[in-house]
This record gives structure tokens, C-alpha cells and sequence, in this order.
């Protein structure tokens, strides 16, 4: 077997985020017993990590690695997300086992006896070009002042004595 070097074609990114590739550079630093530490760049939107040399982008030559172990995908925003592709012994981070991680940079994992980590530089939020279009906030998602209509007196149990009564500041009372 390979001594865990990256196999397999590159392919382009699919065509919907051709011609869109997110802004920020983001890399994966693979340190293993015995062997010199690698980065690579992810420059395209899925990274398949495993043991079996021709199916993935990265092989770790490791038993407790499964032949396709885990996808580490870019969407189209420019967020990166590490999927455990159902193996026996997932992905370790924190001192747990996970099956799903969200990057950012900085994070380190494992998978087997690998030890990884995410560098990225993250540009989503950077303001857009002049003259683009910017979708308006959602209103049902905006917080706004909204006046609350006072209890009206019904039969006399919520007149204003009531609501003195109640504890219930009144917003027309100087405080």
C-alpha cells in the first residue's frame, strides 16, 4: 500500500460553482507516526479521506481507517464541513468521537493514528463589490419596536386599577 500519499484525479469543482469559487484559501496539514508532515490545499469541493488508494483524494495506510472514512466538502458560501462516511471508528475531536464537524481554522482532528489540521482563510464576510445586489433582510426575521395596545375595560376587571394591581409597569408613567 501507499505510504499515504494523496491518489486519485482532482476533479473541477461541479458545475454549479464553476466559474464561483468561494473566496479564502483553505488548507489540511496530515501529520502520521513516522512520516513527514504534509499540507495540501482544498481547492475543490469534496476531499475524500480513506484507506482505499484508488477511491480517495488522501490514503492513510492505517487498519483502523476505513476505505472511504470520511469527506471533508466546500460549499458553495465557502463553508467546510468533515462527514464520517458511516466507519467504525468515526472521527476524533475534542476527546470525542463525531460524525459530522463544521471547520473553521485552527481545528484539529483525527482519524485513525492521523492527526490533522484546518487552516482557512475565511472571506465570506466581507462586504460586496460596489453595484452588486444585496438581498434585503427577511422581515419576519428583523427585530423592530412594536407598541402592545393596552387592556381594554371589560366588565371592569382589566381597567387601570388592574393593571396597577398586576405589578405590570405602564409605559405611560414617567419611571
Amino acid at each position: 500500500m501507499s505510504g499515504g500519499a494523496p491518489t486519485g484525479k482532482w476533479p473541477t469543482l461541479p458545475p454549479q460553482l464553476e466559474g464561483k469559487r468561494p473566496s479564502g484559501e483553505a488548507k489540511l496539514t496530515v501529520k502520521r507516526p513516522g512520516l513527514p508532515e504534509v499540507t495540501f490545499d482544498l481547492d475543490k469541493a469534496e476531499f475524500t479521506i480513506g484507506r482505499a488508494t484508488n477511491e480517495v483524494d488522501l490514503t492513510l495506510d492505517d487498519d483502523s481507517v476505513s476505505r472511504k472514512h470520511a469527506v471533508l466538502t466546500r460549499d458553495e458560501r465557502g463553508y467546510f464541513r468533515l462527514t464520517d462516511l458511516g466507519s467504525k471508528n468515526g472521527i476524533h475531536f475534542a476527546d470525542r468521537t463525531v460524525r459530522r464537524l463544521n471547520l473553521v481554522d485552527g481545528d484539529e482532528f483525527a482519524i485513525g493514528k492521523a492527526h490533522f489540521v484546518f487552516h482557512a482563510e475565511m472571506k465570506r464576510f466581507e462586504a460586496p463589490p460596489e453595484g452588486s445586489l444585496v438581498p434585503r433582510p427577511r422581515q419576519d426575521s428583523v427585530f423592530a419596536d412594536v407598541s402592545i395596545p393596552r387592556p381594554q375595560a371589560e366588565d371592569g376587571d382589566f381597567g387601570e386599577d388592574a393593571a396597577r394591581g398586576s405589578g405590570i409597569p405602564d409605559p405611560a408613567e414617567p419611571r
